[in-house]
């Protein structure tokens, strides 16, 4: 009966690794022993997949916002490098065009003379202007508060009760420049409901329910409307777009948000799911070149297609950190020419 070393032995006898990897010559290899051989290439081989493993878990703790499409959000903040301050005075780096303070038209202007010289004289016959220092005051808020007193009144004619009607344009109890010091901070600038009604409170010194302020909104929605319908038909025009989309949270549920984006407008839009579906409820009938990451629904466009520059950066910046020194030097070297 044949024995586990014979097998080991016959089975190593052509099992030479090629290209030769081992750390000895082949004579010495010749002169090994049969089984030797075969636990020899068997740890080579486990140590060949071991040494894979290790690199990709590796590689894969080392990924940040830099080297991957992982989000800036996504970051370690124990890792994140202090911005370097540039020695001496803080300010703009030199050849940094200046930005003055701009003189405004005044609404009055005073004029300001010397009070008394050192030598104890105050009277000055003759001066002149030498320099203007400009004063700059937000005035009081005062709301316009404008009471519609609706009467009504029986016909003499007939006898029926007739009520007064409310000018349309007021019917919502808001003006157009109050909803938009209400509307344009929860819009642009994500500022939450609560924010907009302490606001009100403690800046105007008007008290707004939530309900009011989230109505407010809703008409800044509607009005702007066709705005967003007309950015929308101009992204769907251009040769070349940059598409994208991105997790995003409504109402405490997970939504995405769609960017299609060329030099001329943004157009976003929000969608319930990551799919073909809503990709082509973004792109509609636009034909032209995507420009894109290297997510899947990108990939089967009809259309040409660019991969994102700045992925392809990251990509070659996470080679060149490879611990194989070839794969990092091509990483390097490609980083280098994108």
């Amino acid at each position: 009966m044949e024995s586990a070393a014979d097998t080991c032995r016959d089975s190593s006898t052509e099992a030479t690794p090629e290209p030769w990897t081992l750390p000895f010559s082949r004579d010495d290899w010749q002169r090994t022993p049969g089984p030797v051989k075969s636990t020899v290439l068997v740890l080579q081989k486990q140590v060949q997949a071991l040494t894979r493993r290790v690199e990709r878990l590796d590689s894969r703790v080392r990924r940040n916002s830099k080297n991957s499409d992982r989000p800036p959000s996504s970051d370690s903040p124990y890792r994140k490098k202090a911005a370097k301050r540039p020695a001496g005075r803080p300010g703009a780096k030199k050849g940094h065009p200046g930005h003055r303070q701009v003189m405004l038209e005044p609404v009055r202007t005073e004029v300001v003379k010397p009070e008394r010289c050192i030598c104890g004289n105050a009277e000055f016959a003759d001066t002149e202007p030498f320099y203007t220092h400009q004063f700059i005051e937000l005035p009081a808020i005062e709301m316009e508060v404008v009471h519609f007193v609706l009467h009504r009144g029986r016909c003499p004619g007939c006898g029926k009760l007739n009520k007064a009607s409310l000018p349309a344009a007021f019917c919502t109890g808001y003006g157009p420049r109050f909803s938009a010091v209400i509307a344009q901070p929860c819009g642009a600038q994500a500022d939450s409901r609560s924010i907009a009604q302490e606001f009100c409170r403690s800046v105007l010194g008007i008290p707004v329910s939530i309900g009011a302020i989230q109505k407010i909104i809703d008409r800044a929605s509607a009005a702007i409307q066709p705005h967003y319908e007309e950015i929308g038909r101009i992204a769907r025009q251009s040769a070349v777009n940059h598409i994208d989309e991105t997790t995003f949270s409504k109402k405490a549920t997970l939504q995405w948000l769609w960017v299609m984006a060329n030099s001329m407008v943004a157009f976003f839009m929000i969608h319930s799911h990551r799919s073909k579906e809503a990709f082509e409820q973004l792109v509609q009938d636009w034909v032209g070149i995507l420009v894109s990451d290297g997510y899947g629904v990108y990939c089967k466009w009809v259309g040409m297609r660019q991969t994102c520059l700045a992925h392809l950066i990251r990509k070659a910046k996470a080679l060149s950190e490879s611990k194989d020194a070839e794969i990092s030097r091509f990483g390097k070297w490609a980083h280098a020419e994108l």
